[in-house]
């Protein structure tokens, strides 16, 4: 009997024994594959870098759009295909959309009288209507069309002026936000594909 336990003892530490050099391997494998993935995605990021000191003085000197792709980018990297090939669109609809709300406001105003230099009453009242519009959009229009976050996403860097202080309707806006949003999703695919290229085993 003691000849038995001392037998499945030893065999046992011996397993133990072999599993401790595969495992350390392993982790040290997928150590490897996340460092290559980490400076992969520097990059990405140093690429878009360049890319941005080319295209962003075409549109206003001595700054920067890369900010909208960095939101771009986190907002939509863990998001399904589908949804980043319609966050352009979305961009656009919000930029009109934005828009839309600054010059019916103002009309509103003037229609109403209602305008006041604590309130803008209009653009609270147009605020409202258009926020509503855009929060149920997705359940009265083409699938394809209603990437609600992008639509929200759209009206905010319109609001910002993109951060130079460009009106609502400087056509230059919609470019940044196209230009920057595209990059930001085209570095979600990217990622996508360094991690299945790179990282195998989890």
């Amino acid at each position: 009997m003691e000849n038995k336990v001392n037998s499945a003892e030893v065999t046992s530490v011996e397993a133990k024994s072999q599993n401790l050099p595969v495992k350390t391997q392993e982790t040290k494998k997928n150590n490897k594959e996340k460092l290559i993935y980490a400076a992969l995605v520097g990059v990405i990021v140093t690429i878009m870098s360049i890319i941005d000191c080319f295209i962003a003085p075409c549109f206003f000197k001595g700054t920067s759009f890369m900010w909208i792709a960095f939101i771009s980018w986190t907002l939509f990297s863990g998001q399904p295909k589908s949804e980043r090939l319609k966050a352009i669109i979305g961009y656009i609809i919000g930029y009109f959309a934005a828009n839309g709300m600054v010059w019916l406001s103002n009309n509103f105003e003037i229609l109403t009288k209602l305008h006041s230099s604590v309130l803008p009453i209009g653009f609270l009242v147009i605020g409202f209507v258009f926020n509503v519009l855009i929060a149920g959009y997705g359940n009265y229009t083409n699938k394809f069309l209603n990437s609600i976050p992008a639509m929200f996403l759209g009206l905010s860097f319109t609001f910002s002026g993109v951060g130079v202080g460009f009106a609502p309707n400087n056509l230059n806006s919609l470019a940044v936000i196209i230009i920057y949003g595209m990059m930001g999703v085209l570095a979600c695919f990217a990622c996508d594909f360094c991690a299945k290229k790179f990282i195998k085993t989890q």
